[in-house]
């Protein structure tokens, strides 16, 4: 994990991209870095903290640079969700850590556990476990949806 540190880092240099090419560095965040921090996420268990600095510096500086003018908690709590919740499509890094890894180590279950044991992979019961973590997905999803609702009437 100590290499993802790298990651506040590089938040920051697209800061300083966004202040001239706001497009450029919107693409940059959503389609590379937080490729790499979501990858990160669903291989390390318990990796919450260590995304802490990210989190920070994608609301104190890469936002308020995207947008040209500060961004409050509530706002920065409203752009951090998928765009069909209202967000800009920009993940929160630290509250998706736990989420990430938990529904990776569910779809994959029986994958992991065919090449542990060294037995041959069901396939009908990998994919009832892909599907159920799916499943699981959506009702995250709903979750986020009323998160996102209650945080429109502040």
């Amino acid at each position: 994990m100590i290499k993802f540190k790298n990651g506040s880092n590089r938040s920051e240099n697209l800061s300083k991209v966004a202040r001239t090419q706001p497009q450029a560095a919107f693409v940059a965040m959503t389609k590379s870095l937080q490729m790499e921090w979501t990858f990160i996420q669903r291989v390390m268990k318990n990796s919450e903290v260590n995304f802490i600095p990210l989190k920070r510096a994608i609301i104190d500086n890469f936002l308020p640079d995207l947008f040209g003018s500060e961004v409050t908690e509530d706002e920065s709590d409203l752009f951090c969700r998928p765009s069909r919740h209202g967000g800009i499509g920009i993940h929160d890094p630290v509250k998706a850590a736990h989420i990430h890894y938990s529904r990776s180590k569910e779809a994959t279950r029986c994958l992991s556990e065919s090449i542990y044991d060294g037995s041959r992979l069901d396939l009908n019961m990998h994919d009832h476990t892909i599907r159920t973590a799916l499943k699981k997905k959506d009702e995250d999803e709903k979750l986020i949806s009323e998160e996102t609702l209650v945080l429109l009437k502040f």
